[in-house]
């Protein structure tokens, strides 16, 4: 068998804007004209497919030339006719004729050498309308066209067809139309994947749906990818092609299915492929296999994550390959519940640490893809080579222990854990309740059992809040998918580097005895109203119960002081490869928290007063922060590491 490989040549010099749709921006200068054309003038086609769309691209939204046909019918050419008199054209009648401003160009030569300067100082000079001449017979009424991928299982195309639909139907009427595709057949699947591969759409964002593509040779291609995209720029969008004289289908569109209803018998190499009018089939070369309904089985291993929105878009192209290949059998896996079988695959096959537990992943054979690696013409070429001899699921033979990876050390932990317990906001608390207890009577045995009680209300608020955070940070990577945890990293390596700041600040200030103006401090409000609890608590008839709830109040409002070290140590813990150790993890850094509360009850019940405590802790003050300053940027230059890994950029 041999295959095609289909070149496009390129998109007729035009940008297909994709990341910033074209749509209207009140606060920016637009400049506004007419051009009149003919269809059968080659040089009015120049400046429309040529010059024009340069113009647009550069200029985006703040340029709007409405293409007026003169050929179309008796009141365009007398608006033409109009606009020459204003601006007292001497000699009439001659396309393609341009009016803007104060100006007029006609021909191509002029157009092309004067227009794009013209623009720039019209923008200068806060922008211009379209010049003040009616059109005879009343206002032209353009049309505009686009195309509509979808899929029937598809939500967020159900949305776009019952919210967005309507809505343009009772604002334009039968001014606007569109064709639907449905991506479940190959063929409408195939050119969504070469438009995106044309526009350069990243590989992570192709092949999802719904998208709607609107352009022509004469303008932008515009693509609008989601159904949030779609509601806030798709009217925009119209109008602003509504404003340079309406939009009809790519003249190429039919050329595109075509060219995707014959797909050769193994992958096109979408990447390569532009879009234009003009299709050119070149050499073909051997194919490494081809479909056989009663070939051996292919067994494949998919793993997938809930509300990975990168794993929808694997799945259609997964389904139109099963649909090639009858024989493959895919067998679908939670990364999060399987982590140990995806890391035994991993191992097997060799693969870079940086793509292991991520999902999408896919294994068949000897072979995986894995994240943005997985696109259709990839996956057919991988299965393609097991398509005559079939794949063993090679995953049961991963019987025994996986060994994951490796998590951080515990002094990792333990340190921040310690550090933030001797935090001055923390163990004023602290001191503050043991004088306390002291001035109301208590001590000995009593200071011990009230002590305990506060200590482990403290351990199980602080062990509560971290596993409750990891969660909602798990579940917001699951929803977004994998591209969350690099960003989480960097804004709290960047949180780190503030904090780290601040800490030396304090070092300093601390050093010179003024603790008082310290930045990072509990705020006199909240100490007061830690202090007020802590009276009404341990007065209480039942004292050990009282200290309890203290405790658990007390721990939460130190949070806006504490929560500085515990929460990027929380984010640290939040990979889901360490998702049992992390457990473990937030134990260790809990009791490491309360140590220093042990330590001064226990002191305290050997005799120590709270005064002695006191000139203890302004004493060590300025150490204090000075190790946490170090310890933010131990925790910042982690969290970039792990960036950078996760990126591949540094294994």
């Amino acid at each position: 068998m041999r295959k095609a490989w289909f070149v496009v040549v390129s998109l007729a010099l035009l940008v297909v804007v994709a990341a910033s749709p074209v749509r209207a921006q009140d606060d920016k200068a637009v400049v506004r004209g007419y051009l009149f054309y003919s269809q059968t003038c080659p040089h009015c086609r120049y400046v429309r497919t040529r010059v024009l769309p340069k113009l647009y691209a550069r200029f985006k939204q703040q340029l709007q030339i409405m293409a007026v046909d003169v050929g179309a019918n008796e009141d365009n050419y007398r608006w033409m006719q109009a606009c020459e008199e204003k601006y007292q054209v001497s000699n009439g009648g001659s396309v393609p004729a341009l009016f803007i401003g104060e100006r007029y160009l006609i021909g191509r030569d002029q157009i092309e050498q004067e227009l794009p300067t013209l623009v720039e100082t019209y923008l200068k000079q806060g922008g211009v309308d379209y010049p003040d001449v009616p059109r005879p017979g009343g206002p032209l009424e353009p049309t505009a066209r686009f195309m509509f991928f979808f899929s029937p299982t598809c939500p967020h195309c159900k949305r776009v067809e019952e919210e967005v639909f309507p809505l343009l139907e009772k604002k334009y009427g039968g001014r606007v139309k569109w064709e639907a595709y449905n991506v479940s057949d190959e063929t409408n699947y195939r050119a969504l994947l070469m438009i995106e591969a044309a526009a350069n759409m990243p590989p992570q964002r192709r092949g999802g749906v719904p998208m709607i593509f609107i352009g022509d040779e004469f303008s932008l291609y515009t693509i609008l990818i989601g159904d949030v995209d779609i509601i806030d720029h798709l009217t925009d969008v119209i109008d602003w092609f509504m404003g340079v004289g309406g939009v009809g289908f790519p003249e190429w569109k039919e050329q595109l299915f075509i060219l995707a209803s014959t797909p050769p018998p193994s992958p096109t190499p979408l990447g390569t492929v532009a879009l234009t009018s003009t299709v050119v089939a070149t050499a073909t070369v051997p194919a490494t296999g081809t479909p056989s309904p009663n070939g051996p089985p292919i067994h494949m291993a998919y793993f997938a994550e809930v509300g990975c929105g990168e794993c929808d878009r694997v799945s259609i192209a997964l389904d139109h390959l099963q649909k090639r290949f009858p024989n493959l059998v895919i067998h679908e896996f939670d990364i999060i519940k399987d982590l140990k079988l995806n890391l035994c695959l991993c191992e097997a096959l060799n693969v870079p640490e940086n793509k292991r537990h991520d999902a999408p992943a896919i294994f068949v054979g000897s072979d995986y893809l894995v994240g943005n690696d997985i696109q259709y013409d990839a996956l057919i070429e991988m299965v393609s080579r097991y398509a005559q001899t079939g794949a063993e699921p090679i995953w049961e033979e991963c019987k025994g222990e996986i060994e994951l990876p490796p998590p951080p050390p515990w002094w990792a932990v333990i340190v921040p854990g310690l550090v933030d317990g001797l935090n001055p906001c923390a163990f004023a608390t602290i001191i503050f309740f043991v004088s306390y207890l002291s001035f109301i009577g208590r001590k000995g045995r009593e200071i011990l059992m009230v002590g305990l009680s506060f200590t482990l209300a403290v351990f199980l608020s602080y062990l509560g809040f971290g596993m409750v955070l990891r969660e909602v940070i798990a579940g917001l990577i699951a929803m977004t998918g994998p591209v969350l945890k690099p960003v989480l990293n960097l804004l709290t390596a960047l949180l780190c580097l503030v904090l780290a700041v601040l800490s030396l600040a304090d070092f300093y200030k601390a050093r010179r005895g003024k603790v008082k103006d310290m930045a990072l401090r509990l705020p006199d409000r909240l100490r007061k109203w830690i202090n007020a609890t802590i009276r009404r608590g341990v007065r209480s008839e039942t004292l050990v119960t009282a200290s309890f709830v203290t405790g658990v109040v007390v721990s939460f409002i130190e949070l806006t002081c504490t929560g500085q070290v515990y929460v990027p140590i929380i984010q640290g813990l939040s990979n889901p490869a360490y998702r049992a150790r992390s457990t473990v993890d937030l134990v260790v850094y809990c009791l490491a928290f309360v140590v220093p509360l042990i330590i001064v009850f226990v002191i305290s019940y050997m005799g120590t007063g709270s005064r002695q405590l006191g000139t203890w802790l302004q004493r060590h003050t300025a150490t204090i922060k000075l190790a946490t300053a170090l310890l933010f940027i131990g925790i910042g230059v982690w969290l970039v590491y792990d960036t950078l890994r996760l990126m591949g950029v540094w294994l």
